[in-house]
């Protein structure tokens, strides 16, 4: 039992660290900040702010909220307004935040970060199972890009030594991850690195501690750092940079051992027989066969007509040799 307490303090300690810092990323367009998570929503108008922002929507309020009474109909305003936005409420009431409930006021904010957040992702509003499968799905398709032995089947011990996290950077920026040198660094650094260049090159604010990650992996704090990681990674798309014949037979082997590495990992992991984990891969595979080879089989089209291209260079430079 005090195992239990213990891991579920540290478990409210993390995400409340990260919520935090997530909440006021999305309140910089405002004059609001917030410093305490369970104490600072209780007058209502900081919850009221980040919903504004989040929804661009005006909500009623009360500026002066020196008594319970101004503070409750603030925080009931919040709440009616999150139900107008389509989010569902569960055993959430104005009294819950106003009396600081610890895993209520958690559980709120989380609500709100499924509904916003992972809406910018063009994910709907989905919660539980579906919500991440398809976000490990949006994910794998940097992860498997970045360094292809790897793949992040789930949340927490997926992302725990750091290398799923550099491998998503990796992908939009190889020149400043090298993965060679990464698999050599301690789990720490990797995050460390991975989070700097995730602030520095692509403005994502760092909402995780290397220390949290690698320590005790939460998952809710990890999605919410991929989803805020992914809605602002750029687009890959398809390119293919062929100067000669080398090149060409070197970007050709990193297709080839891309879809080698797919057909194992699908050939070879196991798969419990439940519902969730069916329906996670069916997610998986949807993603893949929607987004990923379409532009794998556009880089094939792309580097067989290089190919032409070079053989046809090639040759004639070839006959002019032989005729000079």
């Amino acid at each position: 039992k005090q195992w239990y307490q213990r891991r579920v303090a540290i478990t409210a300690g993390i995400q409340k660290r990260t919520f935090t810092r997530w909440a006021n990323v999305q309140l910089k367009q405002s004059d609001a900040e917030v410093e305490d998570l369970f104490e600072d929503l209780k007058d209502g108008l900081k919850l009221i702010a980040l919903l504004e922002t989040l929804s661009k929507k005006p909500i009623k309020k009360t500026q002066r909220v020196k008594m319970n009474i101004h503070k409750l109909q603030n925080l009931e305003h919040a709440l009616r307004h999150l139900e107008k936005e389509g989010v569902k409420l569960v055993n959430i009431s104005n009294e819950d935040i106003l009396n600081g409930n610890h895993k209520l006021t958690l559980g709120l904010i989380w609500t709100i970060i499924c509904r916003y957040q992972f809406e910018n992702l063009s994910m709907g509003n989905v919660t539980g199972g579906k919500l991440k499968s398809l976000l490990l799905a949006k994910c794998n398709q940097s992860i498997i890009i970045g360094y292809p032995p790897a793949k992040a089947h789930n949340f927490t011990t997926s992302f725990q030594d750091g290398m799923a996290f550099c491998a998503m950077i990796a992908a939009h920026a190889p020149e400043d991850v090298n993965m060679d040198v990464v698999k050599e660094m301690a789990p720490i650094d990797r995050h460390t690195l991975a989070f700097k260049i995730a602030e520095e090159k692509f403005g994502v604010s760092q909402l995780l501690e290397p220390t949290d990650t690698v320590n005790n992996p939460d998952e809710k704090s990890i999605m919410t750092y991929i989803a805020a990681l992914t809605s602002k990674l750029p687009d890959l798309g398809v390119h293919v940079d062929v100067t000669n014949l080398e090149d060409y037979a070197a970007h050709a082997k990193t297709v080839k051992d891309f879809l080698n590495e797919k057909k194992k990992s699908l050939d070879e992991d196991p798969l419990p027989v439940t519902i969730e984990t069916i329906q996670s891969e069916l997610d998986n595979l949807k993603v893949f066969g929607a987004n990923i080879m379409p532009d794998k089989h556009k880089e094939i089209d792309l580097l067989a007509k290089a190919y032409k291209e070079k053989r046809k260079k090639y040759r004639l430079r070839l006959c002019v040799d032989t005729t000079a």
